[in-house]
């Protein structure tokens, strides 16, 4: 379903209808990555003359020791 949208003080207001003011939002397609070494982060909408586009940038994931996080847990249970 298409989405329109706004930017409000760099919040993207959404919508099913096209009100006044609304643009249609493109969101970027999501390339293949490896999801144990990597994660997918969407990036602020930016507004163009027609449309919104809403990117997507892939992150690496902290390698953290399997110990370490648990034990940090641990503490607040």
């Amino acid at each position: 379903m298409q989405k329109y949208g706004m930017l409000v003080d760099e919040n993207l207001l959404l919508s099913s209808r096209q009100l006044e003011g609304y643009k249609p939002v493109e969101y970027a397609k999501i390339p293949d990555f490896d999801q144990s070494t990597h994660y997918a982060a969407q990036v602020s909408p930016v507004e163009e003359e027609v449309r919104i586009f809403v990117d997507v940038e892939i992150k690496e994931l902290e390698n953290v020791d399997e110990g370490e996080g648990f034990d940090e847990m641990a503490e607040f249970n």
